[in-house]
């Protein structure tokens, strides 16, 4: 894939908001990410790589001093599906958006993942933070900004 400079991501505008849902955190320490994917790595915590069945609460914890990527990251890569990389495209994995957590219409919070499905294409889940376990290290990924 050719990496170009010409996809900048505002993260610090107004993430999507599905209907009747609305935003705890929206972390906006990054205001624009010039897109290059080998900026970006699938990242397992320690719950994750211990524990198949690591509970997402656990997992946002222990990524709290990471540099995550927000929503915005999401939204933008679902409109320009071209820039996802190809090693993201497998049926068992979850892409997390830990930087921005929602409180969905059942007044749970949740964080928005990306997806890919033969059936469907690229689109976007939602994961609850309390009581669900994430189930499997391969769809425990979490995005995070490569340091170097």
């Amino acid at each position: 894939m050719k990496v170009s400079s010409n996809h900048v991501i505002d993260c610090s505008a107004p993430p999507f908001v599905p209907d009747g849902w609305e935003v705890v955190k929206h972390d906006t320490t990054r205001e624009r990410i010039h897109w290059n994917p080998r900026r970006v790595e699938l990242y397992l915590t320690p719950s994750q790589k211990a524990d198949a069945a690591a509970e997402a609460r656990t997992v946002f914890a222990e990524l709290n001093p990471l540099p995550l990527l927000n929503a915005n990251i999401l939204d933008y890569l679902l409109k320009h599906q071209e820039l996802i990389p190809k090693e993201w495209r497998d049926e068992d994995r979850e892409v997390f958006f830990w930087g921005t957590v929602y409180r969905d219409r059942q007044g749970l919070e949740c964080v928005r993942s990306l997806i890919w499905s033969p059936r469907v294409q690229w689109n976007w889940e939602t994961r609850w933070l309390d009581g669900e376990p994430l189930l499997d290290i391969d769809c425990a990924a979490v995005l995070k900004i490569r340091r170097h």
